[in-house]
C-alpha cells in the first residue's frame, strides 16, 4: 500500500517523509473543499431509536448525568451483587485509625475489568476503617486492635474484597495500618506477602518497635491483622503500637509504641496481587496517609443507551465520542453528519452547531468532544480537524504540530486528553500523533500501542487516562480487538478483557472512554453501540 507513504509508528516523532505533511504551527487546516453547513444528516435507512430492555423505570428517582452504573458497598459484611456482562471492578482497603493529629496508613486500591455472563453474582466485602481507641472490628476480615498503653494505638483497617461463589477470590485492597502513640510506622507488605511484622503470607502485624520499646503490632492469623504491641508489664505508662491492616494481600504494619516525642502514622496498604483474570492493576497506599475513609466495593458497568441512530445494513458509521459533562455522545457518519444518542433516561447531549458537512463524500474518519464541553472536531481522512461548537457558535480553538497527509485517506481517529489541553491523531497502520490545542505544552509522545506497518486495520482510539504528564487509553482494529497504549501511575495501561469482537469481519469504527477510563462504548459500521469495560483509574 502506497510503499512510498510509510506510516509513523506509535511514540515516533513526526518528520516530513516523502508524501507527508505537517500542518505549520497554528493552522486549523482544511484540506477538502469548504464543507456546507449541514442542513439535515445523510438519510437514515431503517433508522429506529433502540430501547434497551434492561433499562428500568426509574420512578421517583432522581437522574444523574453519568455514563455509569455504579452499585457501592461500603463498610459493610458480606452482600452479593449481580454483575453480568462487561464491568469493572474497585475495591478500596479501609484506612487505619488515627490517634490525635497522627493519621492512620491508607488502604490500599485495586481495579480490574471483566465480561461474565448474565446470572453471575459477587460476593462483596467492604471494609471499614480503624477505630482510633484501638478498638477491634466486626468485620470478618478486620485490621488488629491497637495495642494498651497510657495512649492506645489505634486500629488497624479492614480488607475491601470481591469474589466468585464457588471460584473464591477476585480482587483484594488491604487495609492501613493504625497509626501508633509513637515511633514510625511501617508500610504493608505488596502481593501476598504479609504485611510488615507478619510472618509468613496472610499475616500482617504492626512494625517493630526498638529494643525496649513494645512492638508495633504482633502476627496476626490469616486475614487477620495483627493487634497492637504493649508493654504487659506496664500497660499504664507504655504508648500502644497501632493495629496492622487486615492480613490479607497487603495489609498495612501499625505503627510503633515507643515514646510521644516521635508519633508515627501507620503502614499504608500493600498493593493487592490477586485477580482471576488480566486487565486490572493494583495501587499500595503510603504510611500516614489515612482520612479515616471506610473501604469501599464499587460494581461499575455502561449505562445503557436508549435512544440513537442506526443504518441496517449500510456501513456509513465513521467515530463515536462521549459527553464528559453529563452523558450520551454523538455518532458521526462518513459525509460529517452529527448524530445524538442518549444514555438510560439522561438528556440528550447539547446541538453541535456550525459542524462541517461533506454531502455525498465519504471523507470524515473519527470526531471526538472536549471534556470541558466546549465542542468538539471532526476528523477528515487526511488529518484534518474541523471544529463545531454547543448550542451557540464559538471561535475554533488553536491547533498546531498535529500530523496531515495531504491527498492520502489515512487517519482513522481523534480523541483529546482529559485537560482539554491536547489529543492524539491514529493513523490505519496505528501510529498515534500528539496534537496541541491553544497554544499548551504537546502531549507525550505515545508509547506501547499496536503497529502494523502497511497494514490499514486501526480503527479509533482513546485517551482517558492521565497521571502527571502520563497519558493512556486503548486502539482499537476494524475487528473490534482492543488494545492498551501509553503509561498511567509509572507503568504500562492494562489490557481489557471485555468488549466486542467480530473475528474475520471488519466492521468496528471506532471507541470512546468515558471519564477514569472505568467502560466505554465501540461503534460498528452500521451505528450499533457497544459497551466494553477497561481497567481505568480508581
Amino acid at each position: 500500500m502506497r510503499g512510498s507513504r510509510r506510516g509513523v509508528a506509535a511514540g515516533a516523532a513526526i518528520v516530513a517523509l516523502a508524501g507527508w505533511w505537517v500542518a505549520p504551527a497554528g493552522a486549523a487546516v482544511a484540506p477538502h473543499p469548504a464543507p456546507r453547513l449541514a442542513r439535515g444528516t445523510i438519510p437514515l435507512r431503517s433508522f429506529r431509536d433502540r430501547q434497551d430492555a434492561r433499562t428500568a423505570s426509574r420512578v421517583g428517582q432522581a437522574v444523574v448525568a453519568s455514563p455509569y452504573v455504579v452499585t457501592t458497598e461500603t463498610c459493610t459484611n458480606v452482600d452479593l451483587v449481580p454483575a453480568p456482562g462487561p464491568t469493572s471492578l474497585l475495591v478500596y482497603g479501609a484506612d487505619g485509625g488515627d490517634v490525635g493529629s497522627v493519621k492512620g496508613g491508607g488502604g490500599s486500591a485495586g481495579v480490574a475489568s471483566v465480561d461474565w455472563p448474565a446470572g453471575l453474582h459477587l460476593i462483596t466485602l467492604a471494609g471499614c476503617a480503624g477505630s482510633s481507641t484501638g478498638a477491634p472490628q466486626s468485620n470478618p476480615w478486620p485490621g488488629g486492635a491497637g495495642g494498651a498503653g497510657s495512649v492506645n494505638g489505634a486500629g488497624g483497617g479492614s480488607c475491601s474484597a470481591m469474589a466468585i461463589p464457588g471460584l473464591g477470590d477476585v480482587l483484594i485492597a488491604g487495609g492501613g495500618g493504625g497509626a501508633g502513640a509513637g515511633g514510625a510506622g511501617n508500610a504493608g507488605g505488596d502481593g501476598d506477602a504479609a504485611g510488615a511484622g507478619g510472618v509468613s503470607a496472610g499475616q500482617a502485624g504492626g512494625g517493630s518497635g526498638p529494643t525496649g520499646g513494645t512492638p508495633g503490632g504482633g502476627n496476626g492469623a490469616v486475614k487477620l491483622g495483627g493487634a497492637g504491641g504493649q508493654d504487659q508489664a506496664n500497660p499504664s505508662t507504655t504508648f500502644g503500637g497501632g493495629g496492622g491492616g487486615c492480613g490479607l494481600h497487603g495489609g498495612g504494619g501499625g505503627g510503633f509504641g515507643t515514646t510521644p516525642s516521635t508519633p508515627g502514622g501507620g503502614g499504608g496498604g500493600g498493593e493487592s496481587a490477586l485477580a482471576i483474570e488480566d486487565g486490572w492493576f493494583a495501587i499500595g497506599a503510603g504510611s500516614g496517609h489515612g482520612t479515616k475513609s471506610n473501604g469501599r466495593a464499587d460494581i461499575v458497568q455502561v449505562k445503557p443507551v436508549t435512544s440513537g441512530p442506526y443504518w441496517n445494513g449500510w456501513d456509513i458509521v465513521r467515530g463515536v465520542a462521549s459527553y464528559w459533562q453529563g452523558s450520551g455522545g454523538y455518532i458521526v457518519d462518513g459525509w460529517g453528519g452529527l448524530h445524538a444518542f442518549r444514555q438510560g433516561s439522561d438528556l440528550a447531549p447539547p446541538a453541535a452547531i456550525a459542524a462541517p458537512y461533506w454531502p455525498g463524500w465519504d471523507i470524515v474518519r473519527g470526531v471526538a468532544l472536549m471534556p470541558d464541553g466546549t465542542g468538539g472536531f471532526v476528523l477528515d481522512g487526511w488529518g484534518g480537524l474541523h471544529w463545531f461548537s454547543f448550542n451557540t457558535a464559538t471561535p475554533a480553538p488553536t491547533l498546531s504540530q498535529g500530523p496531515y497527509w495531504a491527498g492520502w485517506d489515512i487517519a482513522r481517529g481523534v480523541t483529546i486528553t482529559p485537560d482539554s489541553k491536547g489529543g492524539y491523531v491514529l493513523d490505519g497502520f496505528g501510529g498515534i500523533h500528539p496534537f496541541t490545542i491553544n497554544g499548551n505544552p504537546m502531549p507525550p509522545a505515545a508509547t506501547g500501542g499496536p503497529y502494523s506497518d502497511g497494514v490499514d486495520i486501526a480503527r479509533g482510539v482513546s485517551a482517558p487516562l492521565q497521571t502527571g504528564p502520563e497519558r493512556g487509553g486503548w486502539v482499537a482494529d476494524s475487528f473490534g480487538a482492543l488494545y492498551p497504549w501509553g503509561q498511567v501511575l509509572g507503568g504500562p495501561v492494562s489490557p481489557t478483557k471485555s468488549g466486542p469482537y467480530w473475528p474475520n469481519f471488519e466492521i468496528a469504527r471506532g471507541i470512546t472512554s468515558f471519564p477514569n477510563g472505568l467502560a466505554g462504548l465501540e461503534v460498528d459500521g452500521y451505528g450499533g453501540l457497544h459497551p466494553f469495560a477497561s481497567p481505568g483509574l480508581p
